[in-house]
């Protein structure tokens, strides 16, 4: 068994992945060992060779990898907004309702079945030609 690294975390699985990711996740971990989190970097000193003073505040660490995380989700503010189209019908896109139907949303080129034929005649499968012929 090799001997476990200074500062590195113990290696272990996320539980809930998927058959055969626990050990993958554990064979990447023992191939590159993850740094601990709880070990402080060393300090640098102002007076160390390229060190350059800095009026703004140094970063600090999060206290916990939950509060990194939290740290990172996005406002749910956005919910709460006020909306960017205001003149465009909940029902625009949907085939019943006022607004543009489904045809608005499609944005199928008009030579998507050429386009279709050409990548089926150059790659040699016949996914892209059976595609071609059910754009038409």
């Amino acid at each position: 068994m090799p001997r476990a690294r200074k500062g590195t975390q113990p290696v272990a699985a996320a539980p809930g992945q998927a058959y055969g990711q626990g050990i993958d996740q554990i064979n990447a971990q023992k191939a590159v060992p993850l740094p601990d989190a709880r070990t402080p970097l060393a300090p640098v000193s102002q007076n160390s060779p390229g060190v350059v003073p800095s009026a703004q505040p140094a970063m600090t660490a999060p206290a916990t990898p939950m509060s990194a995380g939290l740290e990172m989700m996005p406002s749910p503010s956005l919910l709460t907004q006020p909306t960017n189209r205001p003149n465009e019908p909940v029902t625009a896109g949907l085939a019943m309702g006022p607004g543009a139907g489904p045809d608005a949303l499609s944005g199928v080129p008009a030579n998507l079945s050429a386009m279709l034929r050409t990548i089926a005649q150059a790659t040699g499968d016949s996914y892209f030609d059976t595609l071609s012929q059910r754009v038409q």
